[in-house]
């Protein structure tokens, strides 16, 4: 029974091992992969005629990431319990940390993509232009969605 286990084993390696070098003759085509897409969170400060963005990068922080900066920077909400055991909150639970005021231009994709909400602030998208995103600004923080180094996608995240 080994005997021909071991037959079995030899044979379907040889098999393989066949085929493997049959193989070596033919040519492959092999495509490079799509470079992926990053994203980084920003306050947008302009949007140029020449089609690009002027923004500020951000760490737009949940969780405990986000207690932790806060508390880092001293704006953490305490909560002492009535046993004295202190535990620490941001509202909303985000935290918005700035370290950097540079600004960084970037190049604008031809068929950027628009993901922004209405001016209602009920939660629902808009049918969203550059125009349209220029006026809210100031109200926004934005995920740019980034591909060899154009923005491809701008989105807007929801802040209650």
């Amino acid at each position: 029974m080994k005997k021909l286990s071991i037959l079995a084993l030899f044979s379907t390696l040889l098999a393989c091992q066949s085929k493997t070098e049959q193989n070596t003759d033919s040519t492959h085509t092999v495509t490079a992969p799509e470079s992926a897409i990053t994203k980084s969170y920003c306050n947008i400060k302009q949007i140029n005629a020449d089609s690009t963005i002027e923004v500020d990068m951000i760490d737009f922080l949940q969780g405990d990431a986000a207690i932790e900066a806060a508390r880092k920077n001293g704006e953490a909400i305490p909560d002492v319990s009535a046993k004295g055991d202190t535990t620490y909150s941001v509202a909303n639970d985000y935290y918005i940390v700035n370290d950097s005021k540079e600004i960084t231009k970037l190049s604008l994709d031809k068929n950027l993509v628009l993901d922004v909400y209405n001016e209602d602030m009920d939660g629902k998208k808009a049918d969203a232009t550059l125009e349209f995103v220029k006026k809210h600004l100031k109200f926004g923080v934005f995920i740019l969605h980034l591909k060899d180094g154009k923005v491809v996608k701008i989105e807007e995240q929801f802040i209650p």
